[in-house]
């Protein structure tokens, strides 16, 4: 157990010293702004948003234009020279200068001194240049502009610029902005790493204190060298053992708010609507329970699932049925349309926007394979993305195929944000089966991935993509797999359940009879490429969200002091499990395959 005990402290020591030696590796690849002559004064096409005690010169802002001009840039985030250790350290374990700027799906980062933007940006960002702003604010900024000019948004260092400095009693608001109810767990995590090297200099004296030294060293290891220069650098890295956990206590203290996001749901308005939603109950948002199969009409059923919202914990229960003759998976009683109105409210835009497009923005390897499943011999003018919510896949598609437009429809005005950010040329906002006539034969490429299963006939649906597409046009289909074993091992707590929002669960040979019989070619039909996370994690997910439910949601009863309490609880016990849990998975992915985590799969036919 000793020489155990020494190994893991020494493993520790190691992964500090590889962790900085990666920072530094990103800290040397950051741009820095070249030195420009000061122009005649003019009316410049730049905004600037700044934090307090930021001087933005004459010589800065030529500087920028011109780096921006060589480099092809519309939003330049300006570092300091001098930035502060352990703002550059926060820095660079986020931004990556190697993958930023082509990763059209990355989070807008900022060093929160400086941000530039060509004006006509700014504006369609819906922001307003301005200086004294603070961090929360330099924040949401960073994020605007760059969704809306994803692959032209990038940071670089201005080596004569000074550096304000970071107030430590915001730092608790920025964690909150950033983390929201999960801040504490952040909190926690940062003083469990102070925990462990403290056990380890206790319990493995030599190596714990190696592994005390290398996390010292880690900011020297990081900057020393590089284009930045922090002040303090020495005394962060000799003294970062003490400094460290006082950060932490000051963090703790923290009692300053940010100015709530104007663009922010009401809670409070939310609350008022919801209660009255729910005056009657939720009976009236189902349609009567069906006798029969949709499909084939078969009438015997029998339940195969029964769960409650695991997501969003509204209330509610819902049902799965399965037809014994056809096999065919359906929500039963389905929802009516008050009732999808009401359980899609909130769950991708309005209060859980933000969330849902950094679940969205993790997934842009799923968006590449679809985009992969047509033939590079095809050309395609012209390509409609169904049900496309906010355009992450036209966004990540377009980089594969630069000479098609890419149009979007969506039942929800999340498409005309699309449009807004330039991720889709034409926004189309409404069902599709009332949108079928007007489009008609306008495309080359119809898509429709995870978009079936929300549809109350899809029959019906595939009746109306076929008359999007014009002749000899693609029609690409992505589906989870209700064949898979997960499916029946997870029980609810399979994601793709999705309940109440999924209504139907198409199996692959279904789907290409259906394709058949409406006269289209079926060219391919497999499983679709691996998730980020495996089936085994997504189900943890599910699981703690219902042990911990979220607080403060307007379609449920106040929960207290206990309630949040929970939610802590099971996310600080939760979250440092999840590593553990994805490793059993993938390690059960590999001692047998079927249990991988390709959970939905994808078909590709051809209107003749």
């Amino acid at each position: 157990m000793r020489w155990a005990g020494r190994g893991a402290w020494a493993l520790l020591a190691a992964a500090l010293v590889a962790r900085g030696l990666q920072l530094r590796s990103r800290a040397r690849a950051l741009s820095t702004l070249p030195s420009a002559a000061v122009p005649d004064p003019a009316p410049s096409s730049w905004s600037w948003m700044t934090a307090p005690g930021v001087v933005v010169d004459a010589g800065l802002v030529a500087s920028v234009v011109a780096h921006a001009d060589t480099e092809g840039l519309d939003v330049v985030d300006v570092v300091p020279g001098d930035l502060g250790t352990e703002d550059a350290l926060e820095l660079f374990r986020a931004y990556d200068p190697a993958g930023y700027r082509s990763d059209r799906l990355a989070r807008g980062i900022t060093a929160r001194r400086a941000v530039a933007a060509r004006t006509p940006v700014l504006e369609r960002a819906g922001l307003e240049p301005g200086a004294d702003l603070d961090p929360v604010a330099l924040d949401r900024a960073a994020m605007a502009l760059k969704l809306h000019r994803a692959w032209n948004a990038d940071l670089a260092v201005a080596p004569g610029l000074a550096d304000p400095g970071t107030d430590p009693d915001r730092r608790l608001g920025l964690l909150r902005h950033r983390f929201g109810a999960a801040a504490p767990v952040a909190l926690a995590a940062g003083l469990a790493g102070y925990a462990a090297l403290v056990a380890g200099v206790v319990l493995a004296p030599w190596a714990g204190l190696a592994a005390l030294a290398a996390w010292c060293a880690q900011p020297a290891i990081a900057l020393a060298g590089t284009v930045l220069r922090p002040p303090d650098l020495v005394r962060r890295s000799a003294l970062r053992w003490l400094l460290g956990p006082a950060d932490l206590v000051r963090t703790f203290r923290g009692r300053w708010r940010p100015v709530p996001d104007p663009h922010a749901p009401d809670r409070a308005a939310l609350r008022v609507a919801y209660a009255a939603d729910l005056a009657g109950g939720v009976d009236r948002f189902f349609e009567p329970r069906r006798a029969d199969c949709p499909l084939c009409g078969g009438p015997d059923l029998s339940t195969r699932l029964v769960t409650v919202d695991l997501i969003q914990h509204k209330p509610g229960r819902f049902e799965v049925d399965r037809c014994a003759n056809c096999g065919h998976l359906f929500q039963n009683p389905r929802l009516s349309p008050e009732g999808l109105d009401f359980y899609y409210r909130d769950a991708y835009d309005g209060l859980n926007e933000d969330r849902g497009d950094v679940l969205f923005r993790s997934t842009a390897a799923a968006y590449r394979d679809r985009a992969s499943m047509l033939d590079k011999g095809v050309r395609p003018g012209r390509w409609l993305d169904v049900g496309t919510g906010h355009g992450h896949f036209p966004l990540v598609a377009a980089a594969q195929w630069p000479d098609t437009v890419f149009d979007g429809l969506d039942i929800s005005d999340s498409v005309g944000t699309a449009e807004r950010r330039g991720w889709v040329a034409e926004a189309h906002r409404g069902l599709l089966l009332d949108r079928a006539d007007e489009l008609a034969g306008r495309y080359d490429v119809v898509s429709m991935f995870h978009y079936l299963e929300h549809t109350r006939e899809p029959p019906a649906e595939l009746d109306a993509a076929a008359r999007l597409l014009a002749p000899g046009g693609h029609l690409l289909i992505e589906l989870p797999d209700p064949e898979v074993p997960y499916a029946r091992i997870a029980g609810p707590y399979w994601f793709p359940w999705l309940q109440p929002q999924h209504q139907h669960f198409l199996t692959r040979a279904r789907v290409c009879e259906l394709l058949e019989a409406r006269g289209f070619e079926v060219l391919s039909s497999g499983k679709a490429s691996s998730y980020p996370i495996s089936e085994l994690t997504g189900a943890w997910w599910l699981l703690l969200n219902r042990l911990g439910p979220e607080t403060g949601l307007p379609w449920l009863p106040p929960t207290g002091p206990l309630g949040y309490l929970r939610r802590v609880a099971a996310l600080a016990v939760g979250i440092p499990l999840v590593p553990l849990v994805e490793l059993v998975g993938r390690a059960t992915a590999l001692a047998y395959p079927p249990l991988g985590h390709a959970n939905a799969f994808q078909v590709v036919a051809r209107r003749p």
